[in-house]
């Protein structure tokens, strides 16, 4: 995995389910970890992430107390290689 990340901005009136799956593909892609905001809480895409499982954790801290919330995907397997 490389050790870049790379901080992207979504566009006002984005749908959460769209961002992760995009942030998920393009983790996938360039094999960097993509970071972002929505609504508040700060999101986290990995290389094998699953993008429901972002949109998942996204749903859990948005209604959460925490101050700070990052919601960060998780892959199907443990230490799972992105598919080609």
């Amino acid at each position: 995995m490389s050790n870049f990340i790379l901080r992207i901005e979504v566009k006002p009136g984005s749908d959460i389910a769209n961002c992760a799956t995009e942030a998920t593909q393009l983790a996938n892609r360039l094999l960097v970890t993509v970071v972002f905001t929505f609504n508040g809480v700060h999101c986290m895409a990995c290389p094998g992430d699953l993008p429901e499982s972002l949109e998942n954790e996204f749903f859990r801290l948005l209604n959460s107390d925490k101050p700070y919330k990052l919601a960060r995907g998780r892959a199907s397997q443990p230490d799972s290689a992105p598919q080609a």
